[in-house]
């Protein structure tokens, strides 16, 4: 489509997330940064530790991230070429008691 994807950790511990267009990657900067938020639970710590695993399908978007509170959080989005834009859902968590960041495997099935 054009773009580079670039997903960190912010100074909040939110996930940050922007679209680069190809042809100013010359430029060296990234201008806008966009906010996907902090998991968490509400009671509890909130935020992310560490670098997201992300996964681009055709016209989807899955993040995993390791949470404050050491839970495997998941964020899924969707690319709209109409808009040139990303939208996301909400966090959800899928448990656990992670000591690291999780990594993403990508396996395709055997060609028939």
């Amino acid at each position: 489509s054009g773009y580079a994807y670039v997903y960190g950790e912010g100074t909040e511990h939110q996930l940050a997330y922007a679209e680069v267009p190809l042809q100013d990657r010359q430029q060296n900067r990234i201008s806008t940064w966009q906010n996907l938020g902090q998991p968490g639970l509400a009671n509890g710590k909130k935020g992310i530790q560490g670098p997201p695993a992300v996964l681009n399908t055709k016209d989807q978007i899955h993040i995993l991230v390791r949470g404050q509170d050491n839970h495997l959080w998941y964020l899924a989005g969707e690319y709209d070429e109409r808009y040139e834009k990303a939208s996301f859902g909400q966090w959800t968590n899928l448990g656990g008691g992670l000591t690291q960041p999780p990594v993403v495997v990508c396996m395709q099935a055997p060609a028939a």
